[in-house]
């Protein structure tokens, strides 16, 4: 089965060709709309108007912002495939365009029943035309209602980001009631900003006082961020013609994508295990001049390491490969005043790739 997610993007890009080919709007006018829909969202106030009321509003979304959002969610399903394992009944609540479902339908998830619900319907038409055209059969399974059952996933994409900080746990109330308390994963994406990442540290001491456990692969319970600071996954976006036009034409730039997420259940067992030599890579990879550094996150909080190309060898060559999301195992290495230190007898194993479906 395909689970390379550069390759299904793909896949997304030509389904979207097909459909965009029936609206006589010229890529020009495409432009300017996908301009005009990123200064709403870059609007500070709250009187900004709905843009999924405006058809060339919702298009300009279909073709720039959702293959954004799909690829996100594309990696999430590919690093965690198995805690989809034994869901039948699914809901993405706020589902825009399908985003969620473009995704497992491109993954080819199986499930039973697909619930989608947002304020607005035609944006949910909008992507069912394009669920079609990539799983005919997810596309029969769908239903544009809130579940009359319990389910066992929730989708949340970007939607704490619309709520007032203060309405989060009453909405994250009343999404855990439609929740099978047996059999569930709850997944949250938000912005990868700072107020996105509190919003995700705002519903996980929500939901572990309802007895949800965090699934994510972080090596420990207790975040050790600084509150000044945010955690974020940031992952190059490959952007097909029609998107690269439209970045030439505009200005915007999304050569790399951000995004915090959460994982939750009540009764799913943690995927990952974190010994004292087990870290999550928490930044990009700095190359200096004769000298490779990284910022890692385990057991002892987030740290800088670093080693000296001159020193880099086949049990540690990996480590100039290291990319934001993995998780690495590293042996034999020392402190030098605020950082840690490789050499020639350092060990780098690369245990997941953030990017990547194989385990090494």
């Amino acid at each position: 089965m395909l689970k390379n997610p550069d390759l299904l993007l793909k896949k997304l890009y030509l389904s979207i060709d097909r459909i965009i080919q029936d609206i006589n709007l010229p890529k020009e006018k495409i432009a300017t709309y996908v301009k005009m829909l990123s200064d709403i969202f870059n609007r500070n106030d709250e009187q900004t108007i709905n843009y999924m009321q405006s058809n060339v509003l919702r298009i300009a979304y279909l073709i720039y912002f959702y293959p954004i959002n799909v690829y996100k969610c594309l990696h999430l399903i590919d690093f965690y495939y198995q805690y989809f394992s034994n869901k039948k009944a699914f809901l993405d609540y706020g589902a825009g365009p399908l985003t969620f479902y473009s995704a497992c339908a491109l993954m080819n998830l199986e499930g039973e029943k697909f619930f989608a619900y947002d304020k607005n319907q035609d944006i949910l038409y909008l992507g069912k035309s394009l669920i079609k055209d990539l799983s005919f059969k997810l596309y029969n399974k769908m239903n544009f209602s809130l579940p009359d059952e319990k389910v066992n996933v929730i989708f949340l994409g970007n939607v704490l980001a619309e709520l007032e900080e203060k309405n989060i746990t009453p909405f994250l109330e009343k999404m855990i009631k439609m929740i099978d308390m047996e059999n569930n994963l709850l997944i949250i994406i938000e912005p990868g900003t700072k107020k996105g990442f509190k919003n995700i540290i705002t519903a996980k001491q929500f939901l572990n006082r309802r007895g949800f456990k965090f699934l994510n692969a972080c090596p420990t319970e207790h975040c050790p961020v600084d509150e000044n600071d945010w955690c974020h996954e940031n992952i190059p976006f490959p952007r097909s013609t029609l998107i690269e036009y439209i970045e030439q034409k505009t200005g915007l730039n999304n050569k790399f994508i951000n995004f915090s997420y959460g994982f939750f259940s009540t009764n799913t067992k943690k995927a990952f295990v974190f010994h004292e030599n087990t870290f999550k890579v928490v930044s990009n990879l700095f190359v200096r001049k004769g000298e490779y550094a990284i910022y890692l996150c385990g057991n002892m909080g987030i740290r800088l390491f670093s080693i000296l190309k001159k020193h880099l060898n086949e049990l540690n060559k990996e480590f100039k490969n290291l990319s934001r999301g993995d998780i690495v195992y590293i042996k034999n290495f020392y402190q030098v005043s605020n950082f840690y230190r490789l050499d020639v007898n350092s060990e780098v194993k690369i245990i997941k790739k953030f990017r990547s479906s194989n385990f090494s």
